[in-house]
């Protein structure tokens, strides 16, 4: 795995007002994926999914779609991506418990909620939109 950033970004934030279940993206920054300030709120296991949702995005590239992102992180980490319906938005990715562990150690995170991963610095250079 690649080190990708993470950040928050006021485009991120402007699209999870439109709509709730849109919390980040990429391709807007090489290896990095934008998210919105409410990513940070939510459970652990959903800010994993989706995380993992979004580096799929990166390895399947730019023209995939959601299941090809999907498809494309389960072989690369073999973690299951499900979809539930919770109080944070509809159709939200989401990861079992038993793949907790996984999931930070193929992401790299030490602990989401610090915000951190590897490679992780604030980029002062970052397009105005991210």
């Amino acid at each position: 795995m690649r080190t990708v950033r993470v950040e928050t970004c006021p485009l991120a934030n402007q699209e999870h007002q439109h709509s709730h279940r849109q919390y980040a993206h990429v391709f807007h920054y090489d290896r990095l994926v934008c998210v919105a300030k409410a990513f940070w709120d939510l459970p652990e296991r959903i800010r994993l999914a989706i995380l993992l949702h979004e580096v799929g995005h990166i390895l399947a590239g730019e023209p995939a779609g959601e299941k090809a992102a999907n498809n494309a992180i389960e072989r690369a980490s073999g973690i299951d991506i499900q979809y539930r319906d919770s109080e944070w938005g509809e159709n939200l990715e989401w990861i079992r418990p038993d793949d907790v562990v996984a999931a930070k150690e193929y992401l790299g995170i030490v602990d989401v909620g610090l915000r951190t991963h590897p490679g992780y610095q604030p980029d002062a250079s970052a397009p105005a939109e991210c």
